[in-house]
């Protein structure tokens, strides 16, 4: 399967309108602060990730970007930058991850992004 860019955003949209509610839970590891992923259990985890995966993006590519984690920004204004989006694009990419990250509900957390707003 091939990666569509043009299904991201609509399918983030889609899974945020089927599943308004669900806040991610952050991964918990002994010893460690929580910390977010792009896959966790060998399937799409976060909300950008599930709409990435339903685009065509391989679980490979997605483990990658937690693998460079540690050493690079792994936020979502990054790594999908090499696919060709839109610097507003990315922006609201990077909103709707940084929200669902902070503990927002995914409707709200769409909601939020459109608005371009985060919280301070």
């Amino acid at each position: 399967m091939v990666f569509d860019k043009s299904m991201l955003e609509a399918n983030v949209r889609a899974i945020a309108a089927q599943t308004p509610d669900r806040i991610y839970q952050q991964s918990t590891k002994t010893g460690s602060r929580p910390s977010c992923f792009y896959v966790r259990n060998g399937k799409p985890d976060c909300l950008i990730a599930q709409g990435a995966f339903m685009a065509g993006m391989d679980i490979d590519t997605l483990l990658e970007f937690d693998a460079a984690a540690p050493y690079e920004d792994s936020g979502a204004e990054h790594v999908f930058k090499q696919f060709g989006f839109t610097a507003v694009e990315l922006d609201w990419l990077k909103r709707v991850q940084q929200l669902q990250d902070d503990g927002v509900a995914w409707g709200k957390a769409v909601h939020m992004a459109d608005e371009g707003e985060l919280i301070k």
